[in-house]
């Protein structure tokens, strides 16, 4: 079941997160959908969708990132970035291992009067 948002929140065609998946695969790839499963498993009340940079373009993901991070959007909304070049090796890894996760909260300045909401 979709949870509701509280009254006067602002939705995503019905769901209260839109969630963006900016990363080096598309939505045809197979890390996608592997992607989407488990953010749907934590978030089902969120619309998932994708933003594909070319493989290893942190530059061009950073930049997407950027510009929905900062622009006009819904209030509760989510960007997932996944543009990781590896450090060390190309060959696969134990059980999918990969670099550390860095995460940010972007607190959004009310125009008004320069506070933070």
């Amino acid at each position: 079941m979709v949870g509701r948002p509280p009254p006067g929140r602002p939705t995503v065609r019905g769901a209260t997160v839109l969630l963006t998946v900016i990363a080096d695969y598309g939505t045809g790839d197979l890390a996608f959908a592997e992607v989407r499963q488990r953010l749907a498993a934590l978030l089902p009340e969120a619309e998932v969708t994708a933003v594909p940079v070319p493989a290893f373009d942190t530059v061009g993901a950073g930049f997407c990132i950027a510009q929905l991070a900062f622009g006009e959007g819904p209030a509760d909304r989510v960007l997932y970035a996944n543009v990781a070049p590896r450090q060390d090796t190309d060959d696969p890894r134990d059980e999918n291992a990969g670099e550390r996760l860095a995460a940010a909260r972007l607190l959004q300045k009310n125009n008004k009067n320069n506070k933070i909401k």
